[in-house]
């Protein structure tokens, strides 16, 4: 039987889950929640929609508003756009309504759900969005602003490689953002955000153009 690779994904997110949460909360059950007094005497409003979600479409909807109003360092409006319209998309056909409403809780059960997300939804719009950051880096790279000649054949290079790395670190990438941040529903911003990314992109940009100069002269 093949193992495909979102189900290794959500089977490394499930086990990242339960170590960095055993012993945290292991006093509470997992649906156990106790309203504070403000909570009671003045309820909040619905979350855009969150409590009416009947069916795929409107998942789709409060996921996409939910997903554009998270602020992001990492991608600019078009990219952010793109990342929580394809999510959305695909949400209806890997958790059912009932799991939704879990979806944005800090619980157990909100972490599986959100789990299966990543590995069956999110995994899937990844590539739409990497090219394009890693170009937009690329244009703005130290090494890339000293090249008079061959900008776009260095850009060109760096992002295919760079883009290979990152389809393997997949789940490495993942298992840091989740660390990083337990509620994460966007584990690239994590890892584009990171110094780590910035030094090794700027090394696979500076390797491109020594193998354009090599290949040049020789």
């Amino acid at each position: 039987m093949n193992i495909t690779k979102p189900f290794l994904i959500f089977t490394f997110v499930i086990s990242f889950f339960s170590l960095i949460m055993a012993g945290v909360n292991a006093q509470t059950k997992e649906d156990d929640k106790v309203q504070s007094l403000g909570d009671i005497l003045n309820p909040q409003e619905d979350d855009d929609g969150l409590s009416k979600v009947k069916n795929a479409k409107d998942m789709a909807n409060v996921y996409y508003k939910k997903c554009m109003k998270e602020k992001s360092l990492a991608f600019d409006k078009d990219e952010k756009e793109i990342l929580c319209a394809c999510t959305s998309a695909k949400i209806g056909s890997v958790i059912t309504v009932k799991e939704f409403k879990h979806l944005y809780e800090d619980s157990y059960k909100g972490k599986d759900i959100r789990g299966k997300v990543i590995a069956y939804a999110y995994t899937d719009c990844m590539g739409y969005v990497i090219k394009d950051k890693l170009l937009k880096d690329c244009k703005v790279s130290p090494t890339v602003k000293k090249i008079v000649t061959g900008k776009n054949a260095v850009c060109k290079c760096a992002v295919n490689n760079y883009k290979i790395t990152v389809d393997k670190s997949t789940a490495y990438i993942i298992m840091q953002a989740i660390k990083y941040d337990p509620m994460t529903l966007n584990p690239l911003e994590h890892y584009f955000t990171t110094n780590d990314y910035g030094y090794l992109f700027e090394k696979n940009v500076e390797n491109c153009y020594s193998r354009m100069l090599y290949d040049k002269y020789n």
